[in-house]
């Protein structure tokens, strides 16, 4: 017995084959906006970057913090929901050498801290200032902040 080209069975197939297919089309394209409104960043929201320095008892090292949150709003507070940081913090001197980097830990809804320790000896005699810079991402603006210092003792 012949069976017909075209089955009802088959032309569901066909449909679920054409909708599915359809689907990963938009889901793609979807994929790509998204990751081009990544790469481009959006920054909508003011970041906050509070930093210390602080030079260990025996002179060897200088460990730096720095803590990235939301920036204050104009009632000036920092509740603006479910958004957290994300990327790195670096950090200078005012002599434009670069002291290292280090990136934001995963942290929800709150500020993310990191810590730095660069050996005083990597540090140039001269410097007078210690900055830790965050970049932004996507919903936060840039945000910066300087410590004065020197190397016989590290003012908070």
């Amino acid at each position: 017995m012949r069976l017909p080209l075209h089955t009802r069975g088959s032309h569901r197939r066909a449909r679920l084959a054409i909708v599915g297919a359809a689907v990963g089309v938009l889901l793609t394209s979807m994929m790509v906006a998204t990751t081009s409104a990544s790469a481009a960043g959006l920054n909508l929201l003011d970041s906050n970057t509070v930093f210390t320095a602080k030079l260990a008892e025996d002179g060897t090292s200088v460990t730096l913090t720095a803590t990235v949150g939301i920036g204050t709003t104009k009632d000036g507070s920092n509740n603006l929901g479910p958004i957290t940081p994300s990327g790195s913090v670096s950090f200078s001197d005012n002599l434009h050498d670069n002291l290292g980097s280090a990136a934001l830990p995963s942290c929800l809804l709150t500020r993310c801290t990191v810590t730095v320790t660069v050996p005083t000896s990597h540090i140039q005699s001269g410097t007078t200032k210690l900055t830790a810079s965050y970049p932004g991402d996507l919903l936060l603006k840039k945000s910066a902040a300087t410590v004065p210092f020197s190397l016989d003792s590290c003012s908070l």
